[in-house]
């Protein structure tokens, strides 16, 4: 089910599940070349970056689930 939610906005992946998008407010960006995270270092999602799904951990950060992960899951 979380493909259906993956579309491509200007040429980078988006999730667009309801949910999500209520808990975010908007189409949530994922990270380029990793369709099963979310958030850039740079541009569309870089406020997403240090949280549960992001691409990279940092050195050993623990992360909260937080309702957007929860959003997620959901749809």
């Amino acid at each position: 089910m979380y493909d259906r939610y993956v579309e491509m906005r200007g040429g980078r992946p988006y999730f667009v599940g309801p949910n999500a998008m209520a808990a975010y407010g908007g189409p949530v960006p994922l990270a380029v070349g990793s369709l099963a995270h979310y958030g850039n270092a740079t541009g569309p999602g870089s406020d997403l970056v240090n949280r549960l799904m992001a691409p990279v951990a940092v050195n050993g950060q623990r992360n909260p689930i937080t309702p957007l992960d929860l959003a997620i899951l959901k749809d």
